[in-house]
């Protein structure tokens, strides 16, 4: 998930009492939700979603090397 409850911001239920809690929550502490949003945001940023997909293409031709035995097609 890319909203972590209580940390980068809150869930809640379908319902005004739910979402009203989640508001006060976030109002109580504005700028630890700040910080906490911001860094999980960056988790996705696009030099970090290109290094994670650099590794697992790396992953596959590791495995697939392995699988035969070395020996490339």
């Amino acid at each position: 998930e890319v909203v972590k409850d209580g940390e980068s911001g809150y869930l809640f239920e379908e319902d005004p009492q739910s979402c009203a809690r989640a508001m006060q929550n976030a109002l109580m502490s504005p700028e630890h939700v700040r910080k906490s949003a911001r860094k999980r945001a960056e988790e996705y940023s696009v030099p970090e979603m290109i290094s994670k997909l650099v590794d697992v293409y790396e992953y596959a031709i590791e495995s697939k090397r392995n699988n035969l035995n070395g020996k490339i097609i």
